[in-house]
């Protein structure tokens, strides 16, 4: 039988390796999220770089609320737009919860819970990435707690002006 298979950790950075190509040559579409709020729908049409956050109902929602505040900083510090996609069962009280924490960023609502399966971003190392002009993934990881995911982002900002 001439059927050879990867094993181990190679096998395994390979597919990863593969996965992460395959997302960076998408185009992600923010315009079919619900927007409630005109920051929101004027952001999602603005030209130029813009990092994308998303934030489902997996692991504890509460712990992820309480990182939104750090996007507030991130924003300042990184001179580019910041979006919030989130999918949740319950979009009113999170809206309520955001409310409460002060969170002032643009919030884009998957109200039919296919922007994670449509984009393959069903690891929370995919949930957070900075997008170019054209709407292209230029590179993916959280930047908050990560200088070297820091200097990534600021590079590929940079080489997008």
């Amino acid at each position: 039988m001439g059927l050879s298979m990867g094993t181990g950790c190679d096998s395994r950075k390979g597919a990863e390796y593969r996965k992460l190509e395959s997302f960076m040559e998408q185009r992600i579409d923010l315009s079919r999220l619900y927007a409630p709020e005109d920051l929101a729908k004027s952001t999602v049409r603005m030209p130029g770089p813009k990092i994308v956050h998303y934030l489902d109902s997996s692991g504890c929602v509460g712990c992820k609320l309480q990182s939104l505040r750090m996007w507030n900083v991130v924003r300042g510090r990184m001179r580019v737009p910041v979006v919030l996609v989130v999918h949740v069962p319950d979009m009113q009280a999170i809206h309520a919860q955001m409310k409460m924490i002060h969170f002032t960023l643009p919030v884009l609502y998957d109200t039919l819970g296919s922007f994670a399966a449509t984009y393959h971003i069903d690891r929370e190392a995919y949930h957070t990435f900075l997008l170019n002009g054209r709407n292209q993934p230029r590179a993916v990881g959280n930047p908050i707690g990560s200088d070297k995911i820091w200097r990534l982002y600021e590079s590929a900002i940079r080489s997008d002006e």
